[in-house]
């Protein structure tokens, strides 16, 4: 019962702190009111959080899909392999889609330019299922994702400079850029982690994935900036253009970096 008190208290206070920012309401004493029952619902969830981790832990034995999913690390990355592909492919259609029935030769590159980046992580799930991902020829595909990281460089430049002097921008309506917010952020954070995370294990797959993984965020990264000027900044143009340049002009060298990175790895182990 506590619990489904926190899950309705949680959607009030949160409900009513994106609609203080919605409607322009910060700084009024309602918003003052739904940020103080924000802070509450968090330290409440984090709470619930916890006893809910023990409980999954204490039980985890039962389910074993899910047991085998903690501590199973093979089985465990080929499982979100697999999700983060599925998501990625989605993403690319959409914005192909999106593009097409726009017009705007920007976000059909930008299609193709996810599409591409799926392709490669096509390549890579099917070697790492089939189990041919490690020694040289991990080393062989993981360099090669590299050029085509430098390759794709080229169009990411075109659709960058396009949404810079063109002023392209997504356009996500009502709450719906709350939500892609959020998403976004999540991959951000995840991708930028996962950098770090796998460096022990020295897989050319994991490598490659990651690497991939955080050029497909930056980029969604950028066209969420654009969208949130848009949506709450549209009349600091001048503002607009050099907040964008300079967001893709560091978009564009870390991807490059990236590149670089990857076709100039040793022979003698793979680690980022």
């Amino acid at each position: 019962m506590r619990y489904l008190l926190i899950v309705v208290f949680s959607i009030f206070s949160y409900a009513g702190l994106i609609h203080v920012f919605a409607a322009g309401m910060t700084g009024s004493p309602v918003s003052y009111i739904f940020y103080t029952l924000s802070a509450a619902a968090l330290v409440a969830d984090i709470w619930a959080l916890r006893d809910l981790y023990r409980l999954f832990r204490n039980h985890l034995k039962d389910f074993p899909v899910l047991y085998r999913l903690v501590t199973d690390f093979p089985f465990r990355k080929q499982i979100t392999f697999s999700a983060g592909f599925l998501i990625s492919f989605l993403n690319a259609v959409i914005h192909l889609l999106a593009g097409l029935k726009a017009g705007a030769l920007w976000q059909i590159l930008l299609g193709l330019f996810f599409l591409v980046l799926c392709g490669a992580k096509s390549v890579i799930l099917g070697q790492h299922i089939r189990g041919t991902d490690a020694g040289a020829e991990g080393r062989k595909l993981y360099r090669r994702v590299g050029v085509l990281v430098l390759i794709l460089c080229v169009p990411l430049a075109a659709i960058l400079v396009m949404m810079e002097l063109q002023g392209y921008s997504y356009d996500y309506r009502g709450y719906l850029i709350y939500g892609m917010a959020a998403i976004v952020f999540y991959n951000v954070i995840l991708s930028s982690i996962n950098l770090f995370r796998y460096r022990k294990y020295h897989h050319p797959a994991l490598d490659a994935v990651k690497n991939v993984d955080y050029v497909n965020a930056l980029l969604s990264l950028q066209g969420l900036e654009t969208a949130m000027i848009a949506r709450f900044g549209a009349e600091a143009g001048a503002f607009r253009f050099h907040i964008v340049g300079i967001t893709g002009a560091v978009i564009f060298l870390v991807t490059l970096a990236i590149g670089v990175h990857m076709v100039s790895k040793k022979t003698g182990g793979i680690g980022s």
